[in-house]
Parts: structure tokens; sequence; C-alpha cells
């Protein structure tokens, strides 16, 4: 028997069925790729109808910014314009705006070279000058605060601030402090509005080399060392000390072993360049209770 006709039929029929494969391949490829493709836009959450971007409005909330015991309150209605919708679906913080409001709060609240209301240890009240201790604003950083205090659903945020003597109480000065008063000439340790240790002491020379008074931070501190200065008529001096807390540059509290008393009215007539002299053993026992970025007043 001969086969030679049906293989020479066949030929035509296996290039069509070659044919007919490879388009249905093709065929089956694109649909696959057309399906993964749709299930990768879906994957990153694109929006069923693109027209909806920019329609819907960010979610309510109310934030307390706090300065001491008052609060100013923020919500999604004063910051509406503050804040715009991206193509991806959420809101973005807009920092112009966002900078001016809190740019207002700083003019509103920073104590720090300004004039602070402070109530001494006998309750009297008055309005003295903050040198290098208090509220001083960093804007940046509080915009941070904020806008991550709104996305996080927090109720009560707190401002950023420059200086390292800050405190929420007190505008500024806080629980912990030391208060030095010229008139009574003492120095006392203050804590939650008690009273923890006094001393007498010696102020600057009243009239001539007067210790400055306003509010304050601790600079810096070291046992022992000398002091290296000149009065106001370019004397140079050396004077040892125990124990030296600087507040105010060349100004701080140190013991003064070469005194034999303290107090009363010795700085109208004898008193120190401008620091604030101090028994040898109350100088340490301040020393040993403060540290850098403590507040000291002094009026």
């Amino acid at each position: 028997m001969s086969f030679k006709g049906q293989f020479a039929d066949n030929r035509f029929s296996r290039k069509g069925l070659f044919r007919a494969v490879l388009l249905a391949c093709l065929f089956l490829g694109i649909l696959c790729s057309s399906v993964r493709a749709d299930d990768a836009l879906a994957g990153f959450g694109a929006p069923e109808d693109p027209n909806s971007w920019g329609n819907s409005e960010p979610a309510p909330f109310s934030v307390k910014i706090q300065f001491d015991d008052k609060f100013e309150v923020l919500t999604e209605k004063e910051t509406k314009e503050w804040r715009r919708l991206t193509p991806a679906g959420f809101y973005i913080w807009d920092d112009e705006p966002v900078c001016a409001y809190l740019e207002s709060l700083k003019n509103k609240y920073d104590t720090e070279m300004g004039s602070v209301s402070f109530t001494t240890h006998k309750g009297v009240k008055m309005m003295i000058s903050s040198q290098n201790c208090g509220w001083h604003m960093n804007i940046e950083m509080s915009k941070i605060n904020l806008e991550e205090g709104v996305d996080d659903g927090k109720e009560i945020v707190d401002p950023a601030w420059n200086s390292g003597c800050v405190y929420s109480s007190k505008n500024g000065v806080g629980k912990k402090y030391v208060e030095v008063s010229i008139e009574e000439q003492k120095v006392f340790l203050v804590e939650n509005d008690e009273i923890i240790f006094e001393t007498d002491c010696v102020t600057g020379t009243n009239g001539y080399t007067d210790t400055t008074k306003g509010v304050f931070q601790v600079q810096g501190k070291a046992s022992p060392t000398t002091l290296k200065d000149e009065d106001k008529n370019g004397n140079k001096y050396e004077q040892p000390v125990e124990y030296w807390i600087a507040f105010n540059g060349s100004q701080g509290m140190h013991d003064a072993i070469w005194r034999g008393e303290f107090g009363g009215e010795i700085y109208k007539t004898w008193g120190s360049h401008g620091c604030v002299n101090l028994p040898l053993e109350a100088a340490k026992r301040i020393y040993e209770e403060v540290y850098v970025y403590y507040p000291v007043i002094v009026y």
C-alpha cells in the first residue's frame, strides 16, 4: 500500500493547524496582558472614576495648640484652604498659610527677649524682662508638629521652641527655678510654688556694678574654677571659687569665702562686681540642684 498521496494532502492540513494554533496563542497572550494590566492598575488604587478627583472633603477635626494654660483651636473650616487634594486621592499641606498662621502665634506668645508676667514666692506680680530664657517658637518644627498632629488625629499639639529654657507654665519659666531678690538680698530655690531652700547673698554694688535684672537660664557650671574678668575701671582680677554657676555671661552665682557675712545692706557699699555672692555651703546646695537651662529670675 502506498501512502504518498495521503502525506501530500496532509501537508496543507498541518500548515493550517500550525497557523491556527499560532493565532490562538497570540490572542490569548494579548488577552492575558490586558487582564494583568487591569489588575496592576487596581493594585495601585486607581479610582474607578478619575473625574472624582478633587470632589471629596478633608475629614472633620479639632485640634488645640497649647500655650501654658491657654489654647488656640483649629478646625477643618479654618484650614480648608491650607490643604489640597492630590491626583492620588490624599491631602497635602500648603506650607505658606500654615507658616503664616504659626508666625502670628509666635508674635502673640513668644517671651524670649520680651517682657513676661512673673509672680514671686511672696505672691507679688511683676513684669520682668526675659533675657535668654523663655518661649521662642521654631516655626518649621511647629509646622511639623501641627501637620502630624492633625493627620494622626491628636486633640492637643505642642509648639516647638528654639531655646532650651522652655517650660509649660509661668510663661516659659516653669515650676522649678532660682529667685534672686536684690531688695531682700536673698536667693530662693522654688519648686511647685514652694521654697525648698533659701540663703542670704550679696549682689552687685548698688548703682555701680548692679546685678542685671531679668529672666535668665543657667548657661554653665564649674567646680572648682578661677573667675577672670575686669571691673568698670578696666582693672583685671582673678578669683578662685569652689562653685560657679553662670547665668548671664560673666554674671553668675558663686561662693565668696572672703566675706564674713551676707545679706542686709552690704551690697549698697561693698557689693560684688555683678555676680551673686553666696556662703560656701549655700553655693554647694544650689550648684547640686541646678543644671544647664535651669531658670534664674533676678528682680
